[in-house]
């Protein structure tokens, strides 16, 4: 694409030389993947750690044989120890099948601890008192109620319609009324009690009017009636001291399998060393460590690749996670351009964190509507679409805006997130 462009151009004009300059430039550029970038940070600075210079990236079947064979070990070790922590979590989960439940569970929490960039400190945080999940559900929750306000904002919408349904505007009103205190909670204990409180008057008769709007109008009442009753109440019913009670009664389950976790990732990287394997998680690791000192400040290696890049580009942003974005950040100095569209987020099971995404995507600001070019935070909306034509645009775009939403797509398809023919 270069040369073509210097095709365009006179030999003598700046444009060229430019172009010429940035062609050769171009061979010295890292075009790489994290983990090659990462794996090259740790052969350059190979003196400044403990490693074996002559270790070797494990394939998927070295690591998945050490894997089972660290399990294994650490159940049997377990067993024999016989701490009571462990004791009962054998006893709430193992079965005629053996302990394979709990060597999943380590399995999964072992995941999602690396794709962290402290791992050992994030699972430490795990066994403190705290009531993440009821967050969680509270937010939850109140999505929920937010899409019943939609279909209640759009039954209101048919009352007002010429031969709509006006009859059953003050129960709906009603509704409206009861859903929007239940939403002012504050919390999830408030937001269960008040949800019990609901009760659904009836409709008032209608004797005249469109008959496709009032069956509109009922099919969309029955249905958040039915979320509210069958969903909402049937699965989220809190008691607070119950809740206290069943917390405290699994406190010793939780302490077990964190620090099974703890013990397997030590285990399994003391038995890597001693064949001289990484994997993939441990190249990136390893980088950090190099990039940050124990106080996670940045170290000279750190200074030095952030004095060698004058910019740094990130394709397939949505699909970045903690510990990459640690990496970025050690050697970052406001000169990160990342492309990404979170729709096509497909690496969650990956431990892919689009999350990271939305949230710029959400307090940048659009440069095009931007009055001066000093804010460092900017978003470019790249919404031309040059493979389709514009009847199947038009298509995608009509239906993306009826069933995509932020708790479903992880952005709501507006006019930013539509596509247009390029």
């Amino acid at each position: 694409a270069l040369l073509k462009e210097m095709e365009r151009h006179d030999a003598d004009t700046p444009v060229f030389k430019r172009l010429k300059e940035q062609s050769i430039l171009l061979s010295s550029a890292k075009i790489m993947t994290t983990d090659s970038f990462c794996l090259s940070i740790i052969k350059e600075n190979i003196d400044k750690i403990e490693i074996d210079p002559a270790f070797s990236v494990a394939d998927e079947n070295e690591i998945s044989l050490l894997k089972a064979d660290t399990i294994e070990e650490l159940l049997e070790s377990e067993y024999e120890a016989e701490e009571a922590d462990f004791l009962e979590l054998t006893d709430a989960f193992a079965n005629v099948k053996g302990d394979k439940s709990i060597s999943g569970f380590v399995e999964k929490l072992y995941n999602f601890a690396i794709s962290k960039p402290w791992p050992i400190e994030w699972l430490e945080s795990l066994k403190e008192e705290k009531a993440g999940w009821q967050d969680y559900i509270y937010k939850e929750i109140l999505r929920s109620l937010n899409a019943v306000l939609s279909d209640i904002d759009e039954i209101i919408d048919i009352c007002h319609t010429e031969e709509g349904p006006a009859n059953y505007l003050d129960t709906v009103l009603e509704d409206r009324s009861q859903i929007l205190n239940a939403i002012r909670a504050g919390d999830l204990f408030n937001l269960s009690r008040k949800l019990q409180e609901i009760s659904f008057g009836r409709l008032k008769a209608v004797r005249k009017g469109n008959e496709l709007l009032k069956e509109r109008a009922k099919a969309l009442r029955d249905g958040y009636k039915s979320t509210i009753q069958s969903e909402l109440l049937g699965q989220f019913f809190f008691d607070r001291e119950r809740i206290e009670q069943e917390a405290e009664f699994e406190k010793p389950k939780i302490r077990a399998i964190v620090d099974l976790t703890l013990k397997y990732i030590k285990l399994f990287g003391e038995k890597k060393r001693e064949k001289a394997l990484v994997d993939f998680s441990d190249i990136e690791h390893i980088a950090l460590e190099l990039l940050l000192d124990k106080d996670k400040n940045p170290t000279e290696v750190a200074a030095s690749y952030r004095n060698e890049f004058s910019e740094i580009y990130i394709d397939e942003y949505q699909d970045s996670n903690y510990l990459q974005e640690a990496i970025v950040e050690a050697i970052q100095k406001n000169n990160v351009f990342m492309v990404g569209d979170v729709k096509q987020s497909i690496y969650g099971f990956r431990q892919a964190t689009p999350q990271l995404f939305t949230e710029k995507y959400k307090i940048f600001k659009n440069y095009e509507e931007m009055e001066s070019d000093n804010d460092k935070e900017k978003k470019v909306i790249l919404s031309k679409n040059f493979r389709s034509r514009d009847t199947v645009l038009s298509s995608a775009n009509a239906i993306f805006k009826r069933i995509m939403k932020e708790d479903i797509g992880g952005i709501e398809y507006d006019d930013n997130a539509a596509l247009y023919p390029g």
